[in-house]
């Protein structure tokens, strides 16, 4: 079975309008379809801060849209932070306060 080619996406704005907008008018709760579960696989990946993001297919389509909510604000809707153990970099949403369910990882070779 061959895998899935996630698709790159210039902002988080186009991330958000092309990719994750017609999912969520489909009624999808995250962006691999599912209610449950944990994943680590690539979905798709947005250019932010001059680099590239990955997001997890296990994301929820609530916390990108509450992004993008910020976002249509005029202000920035991210934090750039260290995941546990310093073994990456991850975005968070600024003054979030719920569960994370936000799943967005520095991409491999930046």
């Amino acid at each position: 079975m061959e895998r899935y080619t996630p698709p790159k996406f210039e902002s988080f704005k186009d991330f958000y309008e092309q990719h994750v907008k017609p999912l969520d008018e489909k009624g999808f709760f995250r962006l691999d379809g599912r209610d449950k579960g944990s994943s680590r696989w690539p979905n798709a990946f947005f250019r932010y801060d001059d680099k590239l993001w990955k997001v997890d297919e296990d994301t929820r389509i609530e916390k990108i849209r509450q992004a993008y909510d910020f976002l249509s604000t005029g202000e920035d809707p991210f934090l750039i932070t260290s995941t546990v153990g310093n073994k990456n970099k991850c975005l968070i949403i600024k003054d979030d306060t719920g569960p994370r369910y936000f799943y967005v990882y520095l991409a491999q070779g930046n």
